[in-house]
């Protein structure tokens, strides 16, 4: 039973990172939900396999964001370079949702930072589904009144035009390797202490503006 909750709630968790990632640069949902559905069951075996097998929880978050850029690259045939950027918008975003909802959660005593680091702890089921719950509400409100960016056209894309990365993209591409660097030891930090949630917070909130900004400048061509 603990396995198929962790399945269930990861691919819920997945699923939510990938629409908000859609919503934010105005794809559709169910023109995708095969593959994301694909996309989402597969990363969610991949983490329990990462976490409770292998015993690497440290590195599921950056194995499972590597994977999911290849997905978005080779199933929904995003080019690469936006594939990583979607997938950091999306990633980012979540985590920062959660990041916000985990203290409020604390303060009410229903979970711990046990809750936190754990598998199959209730609290880690109700800080799962709350983020989700609150990602699924953003993700309407985006749709609803079409909020986004439509700079990223619509998959898929055309590969036989070689991508450049030029102008604009190239301080994209600075924020998004440290978004990507973010994501990558956050949830080492998290399990080594509970003091780097104060440095997580912050520090998730303004590559995510940085970034923001920088693609409302190119959408915008300020």
């Amino acid at each position: 039973m603990d396995i198929l909750l962790y399945l269930i709630f990861g691919f819920l968790d997945l699923f939510a990172v990938t629409a908000i990632m859609f919503s934010l640069f105005r794809f559709q949902l169910r023109e995708y939900v095969k593959e994301i559905v694909f996309i989402c069951g597969v990363l969610s075996v991949v983490s329990y396999v990462n976490r409770a097998i292998l015993g690497i929880p440290e590195y599921d978050l950056a194995i499972q964001f590597g994977i999911y850029v290849l997905f978005m690259r080779y199933v929904i045939r995003i080019r690469l370079f936006k594939s990583i950027l979607l997938s950091a918008f999306g990633f980012m975003s979540y985590l920062l949702i959660q990041f916000i909802i985990f203290p409020l959660l604390v303060r009410t005593g229903f979970v711990s930072l046990l809750d936190a680091q754990s598998l199959h702890n209730l609290g880690t089921y109700g800080i799962q589904f709350s983020t989700d719950v609150v990602s699924f509400g953003l993700v309407w409100f985006a749709y609803r009144f079409r909020l986004g960016f439509s700079s990223v056209e619509h998959p898929p894309h055309n590969f036989s035009q070689k991508e450049q990365i030029k102008g604009s993209d190239l301080y994209i591409a600075y924020v998004v390797i440290m978004g990507v660097l973010s994501l990558c030891t956050v949830v080492y930090w998290l399990l080594n202490s509970s003091m780097y949630l104060y440095f997580i917070l912050p520090s998730l909130t303004l590559t995510l503006a940085a970034l923001v900004h920088l693609t409302y400048r190119k959408e915008f061509d300020i």
